[in-house]
């Protein structure tokens, strides 16, 4: 099945799902993007690297890009809970994800290579059962298995409803029933006891950490950043999972991650160096991350 033929698809059963006319996908010389609501999406993916060997590529995190194109709010930034932004916020969640998988086919990756998409905490709270029953079926039609695919999501428990940590792990381990893998992003230093407790629960296949966390957090680590790291590192390893350490950009910091033997990393340093292997242009010295790039929806 050609790319046309599959945006055309998710575009049929988007219409049917959410009753929007417009067609939500496009296509164009190999790459899909997306409107909703005043807001142009596309996709950005992410090479994630071996330590010891970065020229080989295990996996990518889709991160997405927007534009808005008129100064009118996104119905789902807010915070807002009733049944109207819950279906929204639904539908939103399912069409980034679709984008990005449908970037991820088209561009030919590594078959055996991890995709690692977001997953708002709130959409698995609003969909109240059958998790993951939705893409699965799109990842059958693309020749994707749900193994490849990792459905990360943001660990932020402040001020949440008693029961919230249930219903997110029991919609966790739904997604893990249908086959996909499940990664975290730790988003607090040091762990709280709420996040461990509910981290040995749902033993995760991934830790998603962010370097620039840690580069804020130095003084709140009495034990050091290294040791911290070793220490999570040691944790994963013990539930069979990894690490996964993102926004790498300073060569200080990837030694740290070699230290502590982190196996996954990712950041705009390894990619920068691969240039400089190259001969190709060099990179800025400290990148920024590009305005209008966020991980999706959280």
């Amino acid at each position: 099945m050609s790319l046309n033929t599959f945006v055309r698809a998710c575009n049929d059963r988007m219409t049917a799902d959410t009753g929007v006319a417009d067609a939500l996908l496009r296509s164009a010389r190999g790459r899909v993007t997306a409107r909703f609501c005043d807001v142009d999406l596309a996709s950005a993916l992410d090479p994630i690297r071996l330590t010891q060997a970065p020229g080989l590529t295990v996996g990518y995190i889709a991160r997405l890009q927007s534009v808005v194109s008129q100064a009118a709010p996104v119905p789902v930034s807010g915070r807002s809970h009733s049944g109207t932004d819950a279906i929204r916020l639904v539908n939103f969640d399912r069409l980034c994800r679709t984008l990005h998988m449908l970037n991820f086919v088209a561009g030919n990756y590594d078959p055996a290579a991890q995709l690692v998409l977001d997953v708002d905490p709130r959409h698995i709270l609003n969909v109240p059962r059958d998790h993951g029953a939705y893409f699965a079926g799109l990842i059958e039609q693309c020749g994707l298995a749900t193994e490849r695919v990792v459905l990360s999501t943001s660990l932020d428990f402040g001020a949440k409803p008693g029961d919230y940590l249930h219903r997110l792990g029991q919609g966790l381990a739904n997604y893990r029933s249908r086959g996909y893998r499940i990664g975290v992003r730790l988003d607090e230093l040091p762990m709280s006891k709420a996040t461990a407790h509910f981290f040995f629960r749902i033993a995760p296949d991934y830790l998603r950490l962010d370097a620039r966390h840690f580069a804020r957090s130095s003084r709140l680590l009495p034990s050091g950043v290294g040791r911290y790291l070793g220490l999570l590192q040691r944790l994963m390893f013990g539930f069979g999972g990894k690490v996964v350490l993102e926004h790498i950009e300073q060569a200080e910091t990837l030694a740290l991650a070699a230290d502590a033997g982190i196996e996954w990393i990712q950041g705009p340093l390894l990619e920068r160096r691969r240039r400089e292997r190259r001969g190709g242009v060099l990179w800025q010295k400290s990148p920024r991350a590009m305005e209008g790039t966020y991980v999706q929806a959280i």
